[in-house]
């Protein structure tokens, strides 16, 4: 994922935020971000929004970085929210 971000010109800033974003995920369920269903996915972003109070910048931030996991990484069609 590192690697398919540096082709894409991101910067380390946002490299480093979007892995410890999926490394959050991953922690939550005990599971590699791979085995993560998007239904779970959503239920970890309704959990932070509504027990951490986080911002609109870092949910869109998570859904980035899904949808580079899911697209570009594992070749999955992409599900809208």
């Amino acid at each position: 994922m590192i690697a398919e971000m540096q082709i894409r010109n991101y910067s380390p800033r946002t490299i480093r935020s979007y892995v410890s974003s999926l490394i959050q995920v991953s922690q939550y369920y005990q599971l590699s971000p791979e085995h993560i269903s998007l239904e779970q996915f959503k239920d970890y972003l309704a959990h932070r929004i509504n027990e951490d109070k986080i911002s609109n910048a870092t949910i869109n931030q998570a859904i980035g970085a899904w949808r580079i996991l899911q697209c570009d990484i594992l070749h999955r069609n992409w599900k809208a929210f």
